[in-house]
């Protein structure tokens, strides 16, 4: 006997679509959902591009009064949209404190501004200059605070799944929102340095020279794009060997980058293995993003990767956080992707967020022309899912 999902009615002669739904009710949701999905979406764009806080916060407050409005139909299995309601009402929660949180530091550093003014007319005293110094060291270190520059590990040791189109495609994305971003190309293949369309011939230096000490960060970085590279070349194969007798073999990377200039943002582009160059990665980076494929074999690799990330933050680097997950070619009509999609979501909870980058052909041709999907094709779904990430890290 059919029986409609959401209203629960049942019949021998009951017509049911192919989402399990009455015609009935299948005409209130698909009204009711993407009406929501509008309203939400433009909200997002002012919660994305607003300068007023409390305009941010309202908006954040708005979203996730809607998105519980659909979240009911999610539970039942009806699909609604991507990112999930359930997602989304975690992410702008979180987003939502988070920004009240941002605004803190300016209202901080008025006050000890202030205080800096007043104890300045009594500093012939040795206890107000005592005090008169601290200030100024809290003001200080504000400032390194909010402009710590952010080195995130691309990482999955499992081949195919996308790393490489990912940093450039963040990369390049986060250039257009006006940051200053510098990618390395971690990975003896060189996927990352062919994919900006850099020929081993145009350059002397690499990665692999930062290394071992043989340059400076400068020396071995080249310009493409308004983005800042460090290429590969096979050479990178041999640290494997050359390290592994060295006391410092994890601990390479993080040296070559203990001054990286006035960047916002560091990427660093993976190899597919856990071997030392990817804990070189991790122990130098204090972020790590996850590119997946969300096929059930994806739920295994994480259990491993998961492993090294533990081994890192035993051997000094505990500050290291995963604190996003990409499901590349994701199709939300597929029921295994939504599946591996919950299931990795339940594991996880809100500690992170979740983005997802729909299957285009604009991807590899892009990548055929040494491009950027933003340079490739704009309007394309894949330059707008892109750009949707890209301002989601910026605002995190």
């Amino acid at each position: 006997m059919a029986q409609c999902k959401w209203c629960g009615r049942k019949g021998v002669f009951l017509s049911i679509t192919k989402i399990g739904l009455c015609k009935t009710c299948e005409s209130i949701i698909e009204t009711k959902v993407p009406r929501y999905e509008r309203k939400i979406r433009y909200s997002e764009n002012i919660v994305d591009t607003s300068n007023e806080v409390d305009e941010r916060v309202k908006n954040c407050r708005y979203i996730v009064e809607r998105a519980k409005e659909i979240v009911k139909y999610e539970k039942k299995g009806i699909p609604t949209f991507t990112p999930l309601p359930s997602e989304l009402i975690r992410y702008y929660t979180i987003k939502h404190d988070k920004i009240i949180m941002e605004s803190m530091p300016e209202k901080v550093d008025e006050s000890l501004k202030i205080a800096e003014l007043a104890l300045t007319s009594l500093n012939s005293l040795n206890v107000v200059n005592e005090a008169l110094q601290k200030v100024r060291d809290a003001r200080e270190l504000l400032k390194d605070i909010c402009q710590k520059v952010k080195i995130i590990a691309i990482i999955n040791q499992k081949g195919g799944v996308g790393k490489t189109t990912l940093t450039i495609n963040i990369g390049s994305g986060l250039v257009l929102l006006k940051k200053k971003v510098l990618l390395i190309d971690f990975d003896p293949q060189a996927n990352l340095t062919d994919g900006m369309g850099i020929k081993e011939e145009e350059f002397k230096l690499s990665i692999y020279d930062l290394l071992k000490g043989n340059a400076k960060l400068e020396d071995v970085i080249l310009e493409r794009n308004g983005l800042s590279i460090i290429p590969a070349n096979i050479l990178l194969a041999r640290t494997d060997k050359e390290l592994l007798e060295n006391p410092k073999k994890y601990y390479m990377l993080k040296e070559g980058l203990k001054e990286p200039g006035n960047f916002d943002y560091v990427f660093i582009d993976c190899l597919p293995s856990l071997g030392i160059l990817t804990l070189n990665a991790l122990m130098a980076a204090n972020e790590v993003y996850i590119p997946l494929q969300p096929e059930y074999f994806a739920l295994k690799g994480i259990s491993k990767l998961l492993d090294a990330i533990n081994f890192v933050k035993e051997e000094g680097n505990n500050n290291l956080t995963i604190t996003g997950m990409i499901y590349n070619r994701f199709d939300q009509r597929k029921i295994h992707h939504r599946e591996v999609a919950a299931k990795i979501c339940e594991s996880f909870g809100n500690k992170l967020f979740y983005s997802y980058i729909r299957e285009n052909i604009a991807f590899p041709e892009a990548s055929s022309y040494g491009k950027s999907i933003f340079e490739y094709k704009l309007n394309s779904h894949g330059a707008e899912d892109y750009m949707k990430l890209c301002k989601r890290i910026v605002n995190i």
